[in-house]
């Protein structure tokens, strides 16, 4: 099964930057913040659209309470025969690699595509046997 990130591979990655870090913002700041996340993911624009032929996966460091942007998203852009998994913990890159490395196993996944170099170089230490596509904004 093929495999991709999300974020800057299929959809452009320039999320809107926090004024300042996650824990020093106010619930105020933080509601703010996951607001203009909804707006930019409305209208964030499409890289690819992997051919529907073969089931795939995406694998994406997506906070899951933005699947309701992002399936409609998806949708209107023609994506459809895939699974989707949202990252289930805080969003560090250590816990990219490891969750998009556990969903990589358990998809089955033998090729993923990824944008970020130091998490598509952990992935292939981390997954035996996987090609990591590395893939720029652009493709």
């Amino acid at each position: 099964m093929i495999g991709y990130d999300l974020d800057g591979v299929l959809r452009d990655d320039y999320w809107p930057v926090r004024d300042k870090p996650y824990p020093k913002q106010t619930a105020r700041e933080r509601q703010d913040y996951d607001e203009s996340v909804r707006v930019y993911l409305i209208g964030a624009e499409c890289l690819w659209v992997p051919s529907a032929d073969e089931p795939y996966v995406i694998i994406t460091g997506c906070n899951a309470k933005f699947t309701d942007v992002t399936m409609e998203w998806l949708g209107r852009h023609g994506f459809e025969n895939f699974a989707i998994a949202f990252i289930d913990r805080a969003r560090t890159r250590r816990n990219m690699i490891a969750f998009k490395a556990e969903k990589i196993q358990e998809y089955g996944v033998t090729t993923f595509y990824e944008d970020d170099p130091a998490i598509a170089r952990a992935l292939e230490r981390r997954c035996p046997g996987l090609q990591v596509v590395l893939v720029g904004n652009n493709w």
